[in-house]
């Protein structure tokens, strides 16, 4: 079974915040941390400013839908992936690590 992580994204929060997410991140279930090698604060004039709502949503699983992140989880774990990481693109922090803690990684880890 794969091991599911949390992705902290220094290009978007600071030293506290990211503190805090690993925090939540733990209490929510997740067994691992990745952290990206880049450093807040994000310039929006640079490339990411292109990307619209749409090309994000139409590549990502977005929403409160928790059928789609299993069946998009299970996907890279089908394909041999050990080790699979997510992150949260919102304001909504803690809504996610509640909605992960009490619904996406109960479903992955009753699949074994």
């Amino acid at each position: 079974m794969p091991k599911y992580g949390y992705f902290l994204s220094c290009e978007q929060y600071g030293p506290a915040e990211l503190i805090e997410q690993a925090r939540m991140a733990e209490q929510a279930g997740f067994q691992a941390l990745w952290i990206s090698d880049h450093f807040h604060p994000w310039n929006d004039a640079q490339g990411q400013s292109l990307v619209t709502e749409d090309m994000v949503r139409g590549s990502r699983v977005c929403g409160d839908d928790v059928d789609e992140h299993v069946a998009e989880l299970r996907r890279f774990a089908d394909a041999g992936f050990d080790r699979i990481y997510v992150n949260q693109i919102g304001p909504d922090l803690r809504g996610f690590f509640d909605f992960y803690r009490t619904k996406v990684l109960p479903r992955l880890q009753q699949a074994g």
